[in-house]
């Protein structure tokens, strides 16, 4: 038997944000009433229809035929939610490409500080300081995007923009947190201001922590109520959360070793004006990374 039936309802209650209680607590029904229908293992009765068409301001033939039937339907798609989508990935481009743009700015400007044979105290701090504007513009427009994607409501969005930036924030105080020791790098045999540069980046690690801790728990459980996925679809949002979770700890775990070896070799072998290569050899293997497990975990 065909679920066009459950399939539309889903749609439906998806659009909406609504969860399957959601809309069994509209009709006095349980959970399991609701996920049946969906599943196609039960058709709501006869007097059920007309409430249900009510709740999504749909027609019971609508319901029933599992398309919307009106005349901004093209080619079974809606024209508004074309165009809409259509403006959504061109924001979406724009940031990635300012965020991106910012980060070579930052590389083209150290390249040339370092030409000039200006001290890496000075133009390494400037280099991280492009980076670690462009990198939470470029994590922020993902995660946004991200959230679009599941076509929410305005308030629903907004709690998620608001998430985005705040863990966005932990980003740029991981990568601004190395400037304070680079910085006090040529002094770092007095005692203050070695204690100086420490207790910044220690500070700005442990306050980009707790971000990461409250609000990646704050995100986790959004996730689950608002933008959760339910039958075929949930297989695919969880391969693509195991897929995103793999990329994240590869990426972070690449650049915390970038960090270390670049700091290990400065303070050991001064190698300061050279060792700036480090971050865009774990530049290219955080691309290197995303391509290969996007490649063997495609849905």
């Amino acid at each position: 038997m065909s679920n066009k039936f459950g399939e539309f309802l889903y749609e439906l209650r998806k659009e909406r944000n609504m969860t399957q209680a959601d809309l069994a607590d509209k009709l006095d029904l349980t959970n399991k009433a609701v996920s049946k229908w969906e599943t196609g293992e039960t058709m709501p009765e006869t007097q059920q229809l007309i409430p249900i068409a009510k709740i999504f301001n749909i027609t019971v033939d609508e319901l029933l035929s599992g398309r919307r039937i009106n005349s901004q339907t093209i080619d079974g798609q809606n024209h508004i939610n074309y165009e809409e989508d259509k403006i959504m990935s061109i924001k979406f481009i724009l940031m990635i490409a300012l965020g991106v743009g910012i980060i070579l700015i930052g590389v083209v400007t150290m390249v040339i500080m370092d030409y000039l044979d200006i001290y890496h105290d000075r133009y390494v701090p400037i280099f991280l300081a492009f980076v670690a504007i462009g990198a939470p513009i470029c994590t922020y427009a993902g995660m946004v995007k991200s959230i679009e994607d599941k076509e929410p409501s305005a308030n629903i969005l907004k709690q998620g923009k608001k998430l985005s930036l705040a863990i966005s924030i932990g980003v740029m105080l991981c990568i601004l947190s190395p400037i304070s020791i680079v910085a006090v790098s040529e002094r770092f045999d007095e005692t203050n201001m070695a204690i100086l540069g420490v207790s910044i980046f220690f500070t700005l690690i442990i306050i980009a922590v707790a971000i990461f801790i409250i609000y990646g728990s704050l995100w986790s459980n959004y996730d689950k109520r608002y933008l959760k996925e339910s039958g075929a679809s949930k297989v695919k949002s969880e391969k693509k959360k195991h897929r995103e979770k793999i990329i994240g700890t590869l990426c972070a775990a690449i650049w915390m070793i970038a960090i270390a070896v670049y700091l290990t070799l400065g303070f050991t072998l001064d190698l300061w004006h050279i060792n700036w290569v480090t971050f865009l050899v774990a530049a290219l293997l955080s691309g290197v990374v995303v391509v290969i497990v996007e490649g063997f975990t495609k849905e």
